[in-house]
């Protein structure tokens, strides 16, 4: 019988500590509730917080302009809570598979069910033994990725890759501009990171991901951290060679950055906003 060490959470419930099998998921997202989402609203609203997030799809932008592209209002992506089960777990395994790991609040959203769904459908994963789990924060949700035999069968040929814990708060924020532009943009198609690689010159520098509409490519930035002065400007004169518009999604310290870049008119592709900030479950 596997042995799992149990730690307390804070309301002195016990919990596992690290799900190695997603049969945990229930102990470490439904029974911890609503103090699992306001710790996770709190975490994001530290780094993501935007006054202005709710009013992106408003506004008066030119017809044509990356701008207008991103802040025109849309009709919201349909959702999948009519799919079947087979075709729900098929769904999100290819999810995963493309954004290499997807922690479960924004799974459930992904595939538009409520998070207890999401639940099960993980646990079904797991027990056909497509999909890995873990809990690497204590106020995070559990994070999940496809096993070895699921990356094999999500139709993707994208390889196993466990994610790595220094990179989860960049990959949450992908998966909730990827969520951000489904909303906003549903007739788009969104290209991941892991396609472009297959595809890009090994000089180039890779977007977080592209997004194609209107017989356009867009190069799409997550940013959280910031760089050099010199290597943004580097990357955004790249992608403005290469891509129909360049969106920047930046967390607060980079945003000032960006705006300045943007504000020098030497770039007229690019777009700079604040990361959206997800809705609870």
């Amino acid at each position: 019988m596997r042995r799992v060490r149990r730690s307390r959470n804070p309301q002195g419930r016990e919990e596992p500590a690290a799900f190695g099998g997603l049969a945990g998921i229930a102990a470490g997202a439904i029974i911890r509730g609503r103090s699992s989402r306001r710790g996770m609203r709190k975490l994001r609203s530290a780094h993501l917080r935007d006054e202005g997030a709710c009013r992106w799809a408003c506004g008066d932008s030119q017809r044509g302009t990356p701008e207008a592209c991103v802040r025109r209002p849309m009709h919201a992506q349909p959702k999948a809570s009519h799919a079947t089960g087979q075709e729900r777990r098929e769904e999100a395994l290819r999810l995963l598979s493309e954004q290499a790991a997807i922690p479960l609040d924004q799974l459930a959203r992904l595939l538009g069910i409520p998070l207890e769904s999401a639940v099960r459908t993980a646990q079904r994963l797991d027990e056909a033994g497509l999909a890995e789990s873990r809990r690497f924060l204590v106020r995070d949700f559990p994070w999940l990725w496809p096993s070895r035999r699921g990356a094999r069968l999500a139709g993707t040929g994208f390889p196993h890759s466990p994610p790595d814990v220094a990179m989860l708060a960049h990959r949450r924020a992908v998966n909730e501009v990827r969520l951000y532009l489904a909303e906003r943009a549903p007739e788009g198609r969104w290209v991941c990171e892991r396609t472009i690689f297959r595809q890009r010159d090994p000089e180039d520098h890779l977007p977080d991901a592209v997004l194609e509409i209107g017989g356009e490519r867009h190069a799409i930035e997550a940013e959280l951290s910031s760089k050099r002065d010199r290597e943004i400007r580097r990357i955004v004169a790249e992608h403005s060679n290469r891509y129909d518009a360049v969106l920047y999604f930046c967390g607060p310290l980079p945003y000032n950055l960006l705006r300045r870049v943007q504000a020098e008119g030497r770039w007229p592709k690019l777009v700079v906003r604040h990361l959206p900030e997800g809705d609870p479950c």
